[in-house]
């Protein structure tokens, strides 16, 4: 390094400490003052809400694998202009499944679909012979409870009664008892699903009673795009007893 050049950096370090030294006073040379500071009081920790047994037992059935019952439903199917009524019938044991919908179109015209999952294999007949599903990812599961991971899944509402006769509704999303792509229309493709909530009530013990599952999507009805929206009404019977599936 070259004398010149110590210089020259001397004097630039001797630039830059003139110029902090101004910026660092006032107007009229007087040093800043402190800001004063709050005298706030310690935030308090929030008490966790304690979690309703029933909620807790219900979770722990719906996670458990082993899971069964049966349910009954009915409710409507309405695209823009469509209408269809819907009765069904759904048979869960742990993981596996069947469903068997009914759909009765508001002009006339009955179909019956029907989807049965065993052992992570997937069919479906639509008004006639059972075809295999090589692709059903579980996000597809009929299940109504498949989404259910955790407590934090649940959003718990108001509760009634007493002792056998409580009752405790919870709600939550992701559901998926029937799916627009499952709707027997020969003129319905590109089905997406927007969003869906379940409004279930659960008794004392946690065990499924009845409940209001909505779902919103759309499809390409021939040319045109329209919303759908399912609204069912389903009633759970013989929790925890033996139910039986086997592959079609």
């Amino acid at each position: 390094m070259t004398l010149r050049r110590v210089f020259r950096m001397g004097a630039m370090a001797l630039v830059v400490a003139a110029l902090l030294v101004v910026g660092c006073e006032g107007g009229d040379g007087a040093t800043p003052q402190v800001l004063a500071t709050l005298d706030l009081p310690p935030v308090a920790t929030p008490t966790p809400k304690p979690v309703d047994p029933a909620v807790a037992a219900f979770v722990k059935l719906a996670t458990s694998g082993k899971l069964s019952y049966h349910a009954s439903y009915k409710g409507t199917v309405a695209a823009s202009i469509t209408t269809l009524f819907v009765t069904g019938q759904l048979d869960v044991s742990g993981d596996d499944y069947s469903t068997s919908t009914r759909y009765k179109y508001d002009r006339g015209g009955v179909y019956t679909v029907g989807v049965r999952y065993v052992g992570g294999k997937a069919w479906v007949a639509i008004g006639g012979a059972w075809k295999r599903l090589t692709t059903f990812p579980a996000s597809r599961s009929n299940s109504p409870f498949a989404s259910i991971t955790a407590i934090g899944d649940l959003k718990v509402g108001a509760s009634s009664g007493t002792g056998a006769n409580r009752r405790v509704h919870v709600t939550f999303a992701r559901s998926r008892l029937l799916t627009p792509d499952q709707i027997p229309a020969v003129n319905l493709s590109e089905e997406r699903v927007t969003d869906s909530a379940f409004d279930l009530v659960i008794d004392d013990s946690g065990h499924p009673v009845s409940g209001d599952w909505t779902l919103k999507g759309s499809g390409r009805v021939s040319r045109q795009m329209q919303d759908i929206v399912m609204q069912i009404h389903i009633t759970f019977s013989k929790v925890g007893g033996r139910i039986a599936i086997s592959a079609p």
